[in-house]
């Protein structure tokens, strides 16, 4: 038995004794890969803010070519006052309050764009930082935070596993890509020797991405991408199947689903959904055989390993919210599309 996290591998006996422990061959170069990460964050945060600086500068020559048009105007009008102010006592009718009136107000927009337009000029020569469209908390715009990345958080990352599997003489398991995005998928021999990368940058969500390995190489749930791809034991991928489409039996519903995979004895590949709780049969090379069932589940995205029995009549599903097992018995020699029970044959203890 293999069993991976928190940065170590452990191979089990069968009495659950621990007889090899070895570190994670990804986490030899964990604290430089989290490093260059950090180091591309924070070059895009400064190219994406740039990016905004610059559109708004180009906002603000706009508004500022919009204020020199309409101080323009006031100037005229302005004139235009002063014509009528000449004309007091000739032969045109002047109404000498109105024009004040007129006057201060025109002055009062003018000193308004004057003030406006000096802003507009200092913020070209030396833009702010972007602001939030809106504060979260309600109050008036804060300034964009520079982006920050954990090197220790990076790190713990990668010491993480999300699923790990045997073949006959070799572990393969999946963590936490050292380039930032998804996850890679690596290979040992029994020993954790030999280690190798395998396969970089497979999509998951909920930091789940499930590998389980047999004689015909191994088979990746890549969750988000509604799909399952089948690999070599080198990481050549030989076959890829499944799709995002509601109301087919042979396509994954939601988010984020297959989520976990496993095989029958005759090396049919099972699918389970989280969230619906359907189980699927593939043959080795994708072709959809049947649904086999369906469990009732907590809506959400989380892991829902399931197993087959050697004679294919039994299913196993793990229920991680309600923390016990379901089974699903079939009424032939392979679980079937209708279940004659399904039952709960263990649950976590409520203490």
């Amino acid at each position: 038995m293999f069993v991976a996290g928190q940065g170590v591998l452990l191979k089990l006996d069968e009495e659950g004794q621990i007889t090899l422990k070895r570190d994670m061959p990804n986490m030899a170069g964990a604290a430089d890969a989290a490093v260059g990460i950090q180091k591309r964050v924070q070059e895009q945060g400064r190219r994406d803010l740039n990016t905004r600086q610059q559109a708004q500068v180009q906002g603000y020559k706009k508004r500022l070519a919009d204020i020199e048009r309409k101080l323009a105007d006031t100037d005229q009008d302005l004139v235009e006052l002063d014509k009528k102010e000449l004309a007091e006592g000739g032969d045109v009718d002047v109404d000498v309050e109105k024009i004040a009136s007129l006057r201060t107000a025109l002055q009062k927009r003018r000193a308004n764009y004057v003030k406006l337009q000096m802003n507009l000029e200092n913020n070209i020569r030396n833009p702010p930082k972007p602001k939030w469209a809106t504060n979260r908390r309600g109050g008036p715009p804060q300034p964009q935070p520079e982006p920050e990345v954990d090197v220790r958080q990076l790190v713990a990352a990668q010491a993480r596993v999300a699923s790990i599997s045997a073949s006959k003489d070799e572990v393969f398991f999946t963590c936490s890509s050292s380039t930032g995005n998804g996850f890679d998928v690596w290979r040992t021999d029994d020993q954790f020797g030999k280690a190798k990368k395998i396969g970089e940058s497979l999509r998951g969500c909920c930091g789940q991405m499930d590998v389980q390995a047999n004689d015909n190489g191994i088979y990746v749930a890549e969750n988000t991408r509604h799909r399952v791809r089948g690999f070599t034991r080198d990481g050549k991928q030989v076959l890829e199947f499944g799709s995002r489409e509601r109301g087919r039996e042979d396509a994954f519903e939601g988010c984020c689903n297959p989520m976990n995979v496993a095989f029958g004895d005759d090396g049919s590949v099972y699918t389970a959904e989280s969230g619906s709780g359907r189980i699927k049969r593939f043959t080795a090379d994708g072709k959809f055989m049947e649904l086999v069932g369906q469990v009732e589940l907590v809506p959400g995205c989380k892991k829902v390993s399931i197993a087959v029995s050697p004679k294919g009549d039994l299913v196993y599903m793990l229920d991680i919210t309600r923390g016990h097992i379901v089974v699903m018995a079939g009424d032939t020699g392979q679980a079937s599309a209708r279940p004659s029970q399904s039952f709960v044959v263990a649950q976590a203890s409520s203490r």
